[in-house]
């Protein structure tokens, strides 16, 4: 089953074009990688993904519903069931982790249950947060404030948001550029492990060692076009490894 299918899909900004022409599909339990330089389109397809642009032109279906075709509420339901990961995090500063966490499922809920978990967390709702913190090694910062966090703290509080949402596909753009290389592993595992649990997940990421080790298939961009779609072992054979990122002659190999 195609989760995504982007057919002609392009992009065109009042500066310049974005995204050029782009097909492909992701088929559920998938986790893909999306790499190349900054500027190749990679954040322009995410946000065509979640609903936050629409394209110039071609089609996209997410999830069984053509994107062109949906109708405000239909499009805020779609939303619902995508959960996105930013680079900057996206964290509501003034309300502790456990708000910001809650807020996942903002989408899902009537504007009285979202009223109420601003103010009160069930003790159901307050258990499931703290577990979802515990594997991120952030469970102490519960009910502190987000801008009381240092900039790998909120990222992970993020990615908890992400989780606790329970969302079909997850988007994540750029999700380790803020943190160390142990929280970037502890991410990047949790990615896998949700995985593993049926969900379908696309990350774009610069590291391209990440990408080769933890993705399923690659989708290389370039100048807005894609130029690779496939597995991470025909990647590290092709000539847009060499031309995008260097040579790879095997998975886990870092660029220097």
């Amino acid at each position: 089953m195609d989760i995504i299918l982007a057919e002609g899909l392009s992009k065109v900004y009042p500066n310049g074009q974005g995204l050029h022409n782009a097909s492909f599909s992701v088929s559920k339990g998938e986790i893909i990688g999306i790499v190349g330089p900054s500027g190749a389109g990679k954040s322009t397809l995410l946000r065509l993904l979640c609903g936050a642009i629409f394209p110039s032109e071609g089609n996209l279906t997410i999830l069984g519903q053509t994107m062109s075709h949906l109708n405000r509420q239909q499009l805020q339901t779609l939303r619902g069931k995508i959960a996105t990961v930013y680079q900057n995090f996206n964290v509501i500063p003034s309300l502790d982790v456990a708000r910001n966490v809650f807020m996942g499922k903002a989408g899902k809920m009537s504007f009285a249950s979202v009223v109420r978990g601003t103010f009160r967390l069930t003790a159901k709702e307050e258990s499931e947060i703290e577990e979802i913190l515990t594997t991120l090694g952030i469970e102490d910062k519960l009910y502190e404030r987000c801008q009381e966090l240092s900039g790998g703290q909120q990222q992970r509080v993020a990615v908890a948001r992400a989780i606790y949402s329970g969302a079909e596909l997850i988007l994540a753009d750029e999700p380790i550029a803020s943190v160390d290389p142990a929280t970037a592993e502890l991410i990047l595992q949790l990615f896998q492990s949700l995985n593993k649990q049926g969900k379908t997940i696309l990350l774009s990421l610069h590291q391209i060692d990440s990408a080769l080790k933890y993705c399923s298939k690659i989708l290389a961009f370039d100048h807005g076009t894609i130029a690779f779609n496939g597995s991470p072992e025909d990647y590290c054979k092709s000539d847009v490894s060499k031309k995008l990122m260097g040579n790879f002659p095997e998975r886990g190999v870092k660029v220097v």
